[in-house]
């Protein structure tokens, strides 16, 4: 059996997408040697994050040019053309596709390219993000606009076989948005292990006695980029600290108006091993983004032991989830938060006991995720291996 995997990112990128599809690859491998599996992935890079060694378990073919285009547009029409070109390379080859959501649109290329083919190609997509309804979410598209229309009929006339979802919420939303029910798997994204040998105490937690809440990794459109500022404007900087190691759209505007601010590290980035030492991780998702893609930095704190500090739709996949060892503030349309609510709940979080017992439900949630992964994995290779007992309903 051929089995292609299509994503913009594989390992070496560091890339949270590509990190979970090498993930599963290995899985399969180990599960079934015989597997004849290719990856599509494209040929520009992804540099933030940490550095992940290259998997030699597989083929990696690599598709388009290795620069990205500049400019929101220019980066689209480069995302079509490669979606269009791994799309009809893999449904060529394979006899089971399994697709992520990078490049944009992807999924109705490979739709509209099995309905094309002679024979019978099996389709697996991973919603890391659903398309078309991100572009709207980023105030790219209205949702009344006929190039909207065209992609989400689209997706509900060629639907995937199966689904692999990042939550309930998002599976429910799914099946409501392309009006199919399909078999699907929930595996969230962002499943990590606690390092077996963490590293020394870095800088900013050495001889730091106050309470430091981190912020890790993409601070994209996706993201609230009102709740780091209001949540530090809000904080007595002789009781909290912060670290902030942010990359993406917001990140330059939230860096520039903290300026300056004595209680705030600003590292390049944080592994797992240093993100241990900080009390408190935060996550943010704006409410137009609800279920359309599920922060896989929060699911990645609880599987750390650490609580979470989550703005966010409380009806959302990562407050469902993770509620237990979060706290959970709704982030307000117009960017204006609710100062006494916020030094409400920074008042919680100071407060040892209350801290220590949401510590406790992280790392209960943090292994009952591990072994869902596991789980969810299993159900994968039996959709892959089309054994119609593990077919959800």
């Amino acid at each position: 059996m051929k089995v292609a995997f299509l994503n913009s990112y594989y390992p070496p990128d560091a890339a949270i997408t590509g990190e979970s599809l090498a993930e599963l690859v290995s899985y399969l491998r180990s599960r079934d040697p015989g597997l004849e599996m290719r990856v599509y992935a494209g040929a520009a890079t992804y540099g933030a994050g940490e550095s992940k060694a290259a998997t030699t378990d597989v083929e990696v073919v690599r598709i388009g040019p290795s620069r990205r285009n500049r400019g929101k547009l220019g980066r689209l029409m480069q995302a079509v053309s490669l979606g269009r070109r791994m799309a009809h390379e893999a449904v060529a080859w394979a006899d089971v596709i399994v697709s992520l959501t990078d490049p944009p649109l992807l999924g109705v290329w490979i739709g509209r390219e099995r309905e094309r083919t002679k024979r019978q190609v099996r389709w697996i997509e991973w919603t890391m993000d659903l398309f078309p309804e991100a572009f709207a979410a980023a105030k790219l598209i209205q949702k009344r606009n006929l190039l909207y229309r065209w992609i989400s009929s689209s997706q509900r006339k060629h639907a995937a076989d199966a689904y692999i979802c990042l939550g309930d919420e998002q599976s429910q939303a799914l099946t409501r948005l392309r009006g199919v029910k399909r078999p699907t798997v929930v595996l969230p994204c962002g499943i990590a292990d606690v390092p077996a040998n963490p590293q020394s105490v870095p800088a900013w937690r050495q001889q730091e006695h106050r309470t430091v809440i981190a912020y890790a990794g993409n601070l994209g459109e996706a993201h609230c980029p009102h709740f780091l500022p209001a949540l530090v404007d809000a904080a007595d900087p002789e009781q909290f600290a912060f670290v902030f190691a942010i990359y993406g759209a917001h990140a330059a505007a939230v860096r520039e108006q903290l300026r300056g601010r004595e209680n705030i590290q600003w590292p390049e980035r944080i592994g797992h091993a240093e993100l241990i030492h900080a009390d408190v991780h935060a996550a943010s998702l704006h409410p137009d983004w609800t279920h359309t893609c599920v922060p896989s930095k929060a699911v990645t704190t609880i599987c750390l032991g650490r609580p979470l500090l989550f703005a966010g739709d409380p009806q959302s996949d990562t407050a469902s989830m993770l509620g237990r060892a979060s706290w959970i503030l709704p982030v307000p349309r117009d960017g204006h938060y609710d100062r006494a609510l916020l030094q409400r709940t920074l008042d919680e979080i100071a407060d040892r006991e209350k801290r220590s017992a949401k510590m406790h439900e992280a790392r209960i949630l943090g292994e009952a995720l591990k072994v869902a992964r596991e789980k969810a994995l299993a159900q994968i290779a039996d959709l892959i291996a089309g054994n119609p007992d593990h077919r959800l309903p």
